[in-house]
């Protein structure tokens, strides 16, 4: 598997942790609204019970969300490690082979001027 690849999936696995991230947002706003309400309509000891559970069901979000986000950050920490070894090999790839990375260079900046140049 391609470096780029590798990358392309661990953009998408960041993509996807923070729209789950986002749904569990939604999901604990909608359980804190709906467990308010209920703790509303409740009297006495059903209230502070219902409080009780709602408290605890936001702990438990609050962890939730904290480990989607270090997991988060340790994703977009591996890719930007691997972004650095690759310019490490890009770098080590130059130094080796000039000659081929003059050619590559000029083939590209010959492909940007034709792209970019008046076609009058």
């Amino acid at each position: 598997m391609s470096s780029h690849e590798k990358t392309s999936q661990h953009a998408s696995s960041t993509d996807a942790l923070a729209a789950d991230l986002a749904a569990l947002r939604a999901d604990m706003a909608r359980l804190t609204e709906t467990m308010a309400t209920l703790a509303h309509n409740q009297s006495g000891h059903a209230s502070a019970a219902m409080s009780e559970s709602m408290d605890k069901a936001r702990v438990v979000l609050d962890e939730a969300i904290a480990a989607l986000t270090q997991t988060g950050r340790d994703l977009a920490d591996e890719a930007s490690g691997r972004l650095r070894n690759m310019g490490t090999e890009v770098g080590a790839s130059i130094e080796k082979n000039p000659l081929t990375a003059v050619m590559i260079a000029a083939a590209i900046g010959l492909v940007i001027g034709m792209l970019g140049r008046d076609r009058r």
